[in-house]
């Protein structure tokens, strides 16, 4: 069998969970091959990690401007790099008393620090950059990135401005001549599962802005800014064809485009200023790790997360592995800590069985702190029940 688990966010790695569910399982003498998951988002390095590329600190401007030790994975042999947006803007590097206080402006936070990570990986000799999108505090559409990467902002009086932070309502013009020159001939690629365009009533600012702590008031005059900014940097590209990127270029069609409202419109950013592919996040790391090969070869799959709830039906790794091992005629078994879906949606993601720990544990608080103990029981119930699957169909 073949366990690939996501990340019990705040909890247990990937490699963990599918230790203690192995040791639960030992009880049936089977076979059981391992495999980390993730989508993109928190939780990707270690899949890197696990298929040999190394971690790299960097520090980098965080969100609020505060210094932050980032990590980002390359594969030297490959001349690969994997960038975590979250690693350099993540919403988890804010105190999460400050998003609601009066002295926090949300729409001042910064991606500054992800452009720092782009150099850093560049500097690192990656000519293939993948940058998941997830779990940030920004909602600048990427022009702090930008500008770490060469991209000049000016007011109308033509000087230059340290934007998001000075305000994106005085930028006037966009100047990409300065960007580094070396993303030109750097594949860049986005692994995100959000289709959200950058703007209007499904875009960045609408959907995700307020869990960043952009206030009510804030959101329409917000979405105007982002607006403004893309079309600026959309004529920017018309008029000098940046990289080849923009001549012909009608306005809006990059901030049209399903995903340049992730994380905060950075996927715009990449879009525009990286020229940037967009791959479904878990898609593109189960494509890494080969896992069809290693499912292929499985009878039973088990994969988990942290939640199983409406947002794994959205794209989320378990979902993805569900699928990859219907298309491969595998059964599914799903673990995670709590299950808030119906039998169903259950059946329709295409898991035969759910074991949640909060089933067997009813302590919430414990299963986070303590869960290895209790996935070793649920390893051994789905020993159990797949004795008990196989006596039926024999």
């Amino acid at each position: 069998m073949l366990i690939a688990s996501d990340k019990f966010k705040g909890s247990a790695t990937s490699q963990a969970i599918a230790q203690a569910l192995a040791r639960g399982l030992s009880s049936t003498r089977a076979g059981i091959a391992t495999a980390a998951v993730a989508d993109g988002g928190d939780g990707s390095l270690e899949v890197c990690e696990s298929l040999g590329f190394r971690r790299v600190h960097h520090e980098v401007e965080g969100p609020d401007g505060a210094p932050v030790r980032a990590a980002f994975a390359v594969d030297d042999a490959g001349g690969r790099a994997f960038i975590e947006v979250a690693q350099a803007c993540g919403l988890a590097l804010l105190d999460p008393s400050a998003l609601g206080s009066p002295g926090y402006d949300a729409a001042r936070a910064s991606s500054f620090g992800l452009g720092q990570l782009i150099w850093a990986a560049l500097d690192q000799g990656a000519v293939r950059v993948i940058v998941g999108l997830g779990g940030s505090a920004t909602s600048d559409a990427g022009v702090g990135a930008a500008r770490a990467l060469g991209a000049r902002f000016l007011d109308a009086d033509g000087l230059e401005l340290e934007v998001p932070q000075a305000g994106m309502e005085r930028i006037s013009r966009v100047d990409l001549s300065g960007l580094d020159p070396r993303i030109a001939a750097t594949e860049f690629v986005l692994a995100a599962d959000v289709t959200n365009p950058l703007n209007g009533p499904e875009g960045a600012v609408r959907v995700y802005g307020p869990q960043k702590g952009l206030r009510q008031e804030q959101l329409e005059a917000h979405d105007a800014l982002l607006r403004h900014c893309s079309e600026l940097v959309e004529s920017e590209l018309a008029d000098t064809g940046w990289a080849g990127a923009g001549h012909g270029l009608r306005t809006g069609a990059i901030a049209g485009r399903p995903g340049a409202g992730a994380a905060g419109g950075l996927g715009f950013f990449g879009m525009a200023i990286l020229r940037a592919g967009y791959r479904s996040g878990v898609d593109l790391l189960m494509e890494m790790g080969d896992l069809r090969h290693q499912m292929a070869r499985a009878d039973v799959v088990i994969t988990g997360e942290g939640r199983i709830d409406s947002q794994t039906m959205t794209g989320k790794a378990a979902a993805g592995v569900a699928r990859m091992a219907r298309e491969l005629g595998k059964p599914v078994v799903a673990v995670c800590g709590r299950n808030d879906l119906e039998e169903h949606q259950v059946r329709q993601l295409g898991f035969e069985r759910v074991f949640a720990m909060t089933e067997v544990e009813p302590d919430v608080s414990r299963c986070i702190t303590e869960p290895f103990p209790i996935l070793e029981r649920i390893g051994a119930g789905i020993g159990q029940y797949l004795l008990e699957r196989q006596d039926r169909l024999t």
